[in-house]
């Protein structure tokens, strides 16, 4: 079985969860708690998010913007 730090799990994967999933495992032991409870990780996983929602929307808008273009282009030629 392989050994992963606990950092490296509590810095590279459990930031990329939702709010809901985090609270579930704060559930696991106290030192998930702690961790996933200390204002290092809350900051990162804020951050983490706030990029990822900026990329979805972004791209959102940007095929809204094509599909809307390729739309005029068709009705005018």
């Amino acid at each position: 079985m392989v050994y992963i730090p606990f950092d490296i799990i509590l810095f590279e994967i459990l930031i990329r969860l939702n709010g809901r999933s985090i609270d579930q495992y704060k559930c696991v032991c106290g030192q998930w708690n702690e961790g996933l409870s200390s204002w290092p990780f809350m900051s990162l996983h804020v951050n983490y998010i706030e990029e990822y929602l900026v990329r979805y929307y972004s791209c959102l808008l940007l095929t809204f913007i094509f599909k809307l273009l390729v739309s005029t282009l068709l009705i005018l030629t």
